[in-house]
């Protein structure tokens, strides 16, 4: 869990950061993007921190953690 310095104080996200976490999905051919893999933050009332978005996150399957060493060697032969 982070620690209350790392939580933000005013705005710390462009606008911009949901559509540049959808063109990574793009990028990267991120096909499992739905509403149990994103997270915004939202601290209780009575404090400083306001709501942000989350970092990005869960894109193992799409960066080729299910991979073996003979996967890659697998699709060049089959085409």
């Amino acid at each position: 869990m982070l620690g209350s310095q790392h939580l933000p104080t005013k705005r710390s996200y462009p606008r911009s950061a949901l559509s540049t976490y959808l063109a990574f999905d793009a990028l990267i051919a991120h096909g499992d993007r739905h509403d149990r893999n994103w997270a915004v933050h939202v601290p209780p009332l009575e404090t400083k921190y306001v709501e942000a978005l989350c970092p990005s996150f869960d894109h193992a399957a799409s960066l080729g953690f299910t991979l073996t060493d003979q996967t890659p060697a697998q699709h060049l032969h089959d085409g």
